[in-house]
């Protein structure tokens, strides 16, 4: 089989994409899935009344490994939940809940291990604290693992549903799953909470379910199958597109070479009169141009993909040619005063026009090139010397 047989045949075979809708969750947006620390902040606010205005959700965490009649004999008055817990042997319980009669420490494991007997060493420690300071009553301590379903530090522990009386020699500890929790929490209705509280609630069971679930942690296995066969090919064309992405760059390093000196003149003294800047890297593909008067006010060309960020090795479809007032000030005192000629509002990226790319020929190249260099050197020949002094009067 040729090549380009084996390049057919791989693209006849690419999986069909799924089209559905899919909406992000809070912890995608902000790249947070796998952080333990703040997840558990988190969980810490959604279970705290006093921070929630509501006992539903508490009671809703308890329930998963206490029974009815435990949790509504417990006292919600004065609850105190502490997020990182510092223990006499410095060591630090991930949440810890105070209620009157009850110490809960939560320990939260996601991906971690549990090290040390964590569980046994938080329980005899918590075990010393007095719940208030004017109270002589020891507390009764459960211990908590908070961990999905898929994890290997779930050791089959029971719930406490059976205990109907918490007794003060007993040790009780136990371990839940994220989507028992999840659950739990999805069937608590709008009515008894804020509506901006319940929009964290539902995030967080939105979190648990695309990101947690074991089914979310399952590999889409035509893809799977599609990069395991075609690994080789795959590899093959990413190392392709990444050297036709530094040919492109080294293009565009040498066009704006030519474009400075027009710009700008040669060198004096054996210094040029221009400066040129440039990101290529997977996720950025922009070049800069400028010289001394421009860089005292943040100020220079640039020309990159359109939509700024690189997208690895593919080659960009298109050029955008821009001015970039990156100084706020400078960018407000022009907006002030202008003479300078922009079609458009000034932006810190103030698009001058954008250029498809035919990478049919090199001469198609070099022509796209040879586009943006007549439009940047019209655009500066009509417009920075005006920029000039319309800065001086900044």
């Amino acid at each position: 089989m040729t090549s380009i047989e084996r390049y057919l045949e791989m693209l006849n075979n690419i999986p069909v994409v799924d089209e559905k809708v899919h909406s992000e969750s809070i912890a995608k947006i902000f790249g947070i899935e796998s952080k333990e620390n703040i997840i558990s902040n988190w969980l810490a606010f959604l279970l705290d009344p006093n921070r929630v205005k509501s006992d539903v959700l508490l009671k809703a965490f308890l329930s998963t490994f206490l029974n009815d009649k435990v949790i509504e004999d417990l006292d919600y008055t004065d609850v105190v939940v502490t997020r990182e817990y510092v223990l006499n042997n410095k060591r630090r319980v991930d949440i810890v809940i105070q209620i009157n009669g009850v110490i809960i420490g939560i320990e939260n494991k996601i991906f971690a291990t549990l090290h040390n007997d964590q569980l046994n060493d938080y329980h005899k420690n918590l075990s010393n604290i007095q719940f208030m300071l004017d109270s002589d009553n020891s507390q009764h301590v459960i211990t908590v693992l908070l961990a999905p379903s898929w994890s290997k530090e779930l050791s089959g522990m029971n719930n406490l549903k059976d205990i109907n009386n918490f007794i003060e020699e007993e040790k009780s500890q136990t371990e839940i799953t994220y989507e028992l929790l999840a659950e739990v929490f999805s069937e608590i209705p709008l009515k008894n909470m804020e509506y901006r509280h319940y929009l964290i609630l539902n995030e967080f069971v939105k979190y648990v379910n695309d990101y947690i679930k074991e089914e979310a942690m399952e590999l889409e296995v035509e893809w799977a199958n599609f990069n395991s066969k075609y690994s080789n090919d795959l590899s093959d064309i990413f190392n392709k597109g990444s050297e036709q992405l530094l040919v492109l760059s080294d293009k565009i390093e040498k066009f704006l070479n030519e474009t400075g000196i027009e710009l700008f003149g040669s060198e004096i003294n054996n210094t040029p009169q221009y400066i040129i800047n440039k990101k290529v890297t997977p996720k950025m593909f922009y070049f800069q141009l400028f010289n001394n008067q421009m860089a005292k006010y943040n100020i220079h060309y640039e020309i990159g993909s359109e939509n700024y960020e690189s997208k690895g090795f593919i080659l960009p479809t298109n050029l955008k040619l821009t001015i970039d007032f990156e100084n706020r000030t400078v960018r407000n005192q022009l907006i002030e005063h202008r003479n300078f000629e922009l079609n458009r509002s000034l932006e810190i990226q103030t698009t001058i026009n954008v250029f498809d790319i035919d990478y049919s020929s090199e001469e198609t190249i070099d022509n796209t090139l040879g586009e943006i260099g007549k439009k940047l050197s019209e655009w500066h020949s009509k417009n920075y010397e005006l920029m000039l002094l319309d800065l001086q009067k900044c």
